[in-house]
């Protein structure tokens, strides 16, 4: 039995890795060349190409009703078809596509940090990889037991599985999964395909994804702070603050997506640091990609995080006075409108059309009253529950201390701040807490602040999106 349970394990795990790394990167080749090299390359892949394969078979479903192996090795064979024919097209040169494969260790420089420094980077890599085989071992040997990762999440799986499509015309009760309804399908639908591969729906690898998807934004974490400050020492600390949060070890190993939409944020406001940074209107296009991925993984993040995060960009534009430049040089990028435009009819707009068309609200939480948007009254004794949280619970106090750091040393060069676009980073996490703190405040989801429920967990993401960029905030420029 247990060399059962080892090989199905390991059948599992290359299914969900091996299988979709032959053709995961033929999107991002499609779209951006060889602009993407290496880890950052590998790890982008896997968190499009996820949503790549869920959103075109749920788009399929308008003309074609049925999500299997069959449907899913077209879509490859579609896709590597387009990028031989841009190659050919363009007279690109084949090799450089292999080249981009590369993986590059140069940016890692043990020789810049002291032997003190060097014993903590080995004691807390040692945490990492604990915390991760841990964490590994949770999620390949227990189902999930959480009842809202089980009913919104796995139940669709498998009625998709049982009736091989999805409807998304139909009686209500129906549709889109059957009781789902005011969540988005693709992660389920991406399961199913999982499940066909593996000719079967097993209750414990189903979580198999929540667990890679946290393992690789370790290392992207890691990797984009190496890439700031060149220092090992520095880069491993936002992954020790990430992984100290209460609830992550939860959340990496369930059902639940709330890690996904702070994951899928963290790439998001990355992206448009980098366009900040650099004004190349290829890293606009990208967050634009993961930006319309991240309205559809909960009903409720299209209001949050997704708008949120475009918010606090345009302020940062109008501080920099640059805001009417951008939009005037935006227009002027054909191609960035093309991509851009596609990617908005293919990931954004034909959910949200459902959604529409059956009168679906954004407010699931308080299914109860998800028609009422804001209550008839000030539900202000959610600050008593203030205190509890963040000064008693698990250890949301030593969080405050890191954040009450950061925002010191951001705030006391507010300028140079906003010229070198920390504070964009910053204020979007901070945008995101305080519409978090309005709608708990302003609606009938105060609830889920005073039994302590949901409040904890929004915002755990909260400051994982802040602590994934440390070093972004604290990291001093060297002359």
């Amino acid at each position: 039995m247990f060399e059962t349970s080892i090989l199905l394990l390991l059948k599992a795990l290359i299914i969900n890795i091996i299988i979709p790394i032959i053709t995961w990167i033929l999107f991002i080749y499609l779209f951006f060349w060889t602009k993407f090299r290496g880890i950052i390359l590998y790890i982008i892949s896997f968190f499009i190409w996820t949503w790549v394969i869920a959103f075109s078979l749920f788009n399929l479903q308008f003309i074609y009703f049925w999500i299997w192996i069959l449907e899913y090795l077209l879509l490859n064979i579609f896709l590597l078809l387009a990028l031989i024919i841009k190659i050919f097209y363009k007279k690109q040169n084949f090799w450089n596509y292999i080249q981009a494969l590369k993986i590059s260790y140069e940016n890692i420089n043990l020789n810049e940090i002291n032997l003190s420094q060097k014993l903590v980077v080995i004691f807390w890599s040692i945490f990492v990889v604990i915390s991760s085989i841990i964490s590994f071992l949770y999620v390949a040997n227990f189902p999930s037991y959480a009842d809202d990762a089980f009913w919104n999440w796995h139940i669709p799986v498998l009625n998709i599985y049982e009736d091989s499509w999805v409807k998304i015309f139909w009686d209500k009760s129906e549709i889109l999964g059957k009781w789902r309804l005011g969540y988005p399908i693709f992660i389920p639908i991406y399961k199913v395909i999982i499940a066909d591969f593996f000719w079967w729906i097993n209750d414990i690898y189903i979580n198999l994804w929540q667990y890679l998807s946290f393992i690789l934004f370790l290392i992207f974490v890691f990797y984009i702070s190496i890439e700031k400050t060149k220092n090992p020492f520095y880069s491993i600390l936002p992954l020790i603050l990430i992984l100290w949060l209460p609830l992550v070890f939860f959340h990496s190993v369930e059902g639940y997506l709330d890690l996904a939409c702070a994951i899928y944020s963290v790439f998001s406001i990355y992206f448009l640091y980098l366009f900040l940074e650099k004004k190349d209107y290829d890293y606009l296009s990208m967050w634009l990609l993961f930006w319309f991925i991240l309205s559809s993984i909960k009903n409720d993040w299209l209001v949050v995080y997704f708008a949120w995060i475009i918010i606090a960009f345009i302020i940062i534009l109008v501080l920099k006075k640059e805001f009417k430049k951008i939009v005037l040089n935006s227009i002027k990028e054909k191609t960035m409108i093309i991509k851009s435009g596609f990617f908005a009819l293919w990931f954004l707009i034909p959910f949200i059309a459902i959604k529409s068309y059956y009168w679906l609200g954004y407010n699931q939480a308080a299914w109860e009253a998800a028609w009422v948007w804001v209550s008839d009254k000030i539900h202000s004794e959610i600050f008593s529950m203030f205190s509890p949280i963040f000064l008693k619970m698990d250890n949301f106090n030593l969080a405050l201390i890191f954040i009450a750091i950061i925002w010191y040393i951001v705030l006391k060069n507010i300028k140079k701040n906003i010229e070198n676009n920390n504070l964009f980073i910053i204020l979007s996490a901070v945008m995101i807490f305080l519409v978090l703190i309005a709608v708990f405040l302003f609606t009938e989801n105060y609830l889920w602040v005073m039994n302590q429920t949901t409040v904890n967990r929004v915002f755990t993401m909260v400051f994982i999106i802040l602590f994934a960029f440390t070093w972004f905030l604290l990291h001093e420029k060297k002359d």
